[in-house]
């Protein structure tokens, strides 16, 4: 399982890899790609005219209801704990 201070850092980026989606959802590699699968689905769908330049960080983590105010307050706690 991941700490909360791993998946802040990846809430920093801009783009997220197959790696990054593992770590930030705490799921295997089979699932973090079927993931990516159906955000990019969803993303041609929705935005048919953007180039894929990947997975955009905000978009996925409102697409799949992550709570980034609950990692960052548990990041903190990690930090001073």
């Amino acid at each position: 399982m991941s700490t909360n201070r791993e998946k802040l850092e990846i809430l920093m980026k801009s783009r997220l890899s197959v790696r990054d989606i593992q770590t930030l959802c705490d799921v295997g590699s089979v699932k973090a790609q079927r993931m990516a699968k159906d955000f990019r689905e969803w993303f041609r769908d929705e935005y048919p005219d953007a180039a894929d330049l990947g997975i955009p960080t905000g978009l996925f983590v409102k697409h799949f209801g992550i709570q980034e105010s609950r990692i960052v307050k548990y990041a903190e706690i990690e930090k001073n704990g």
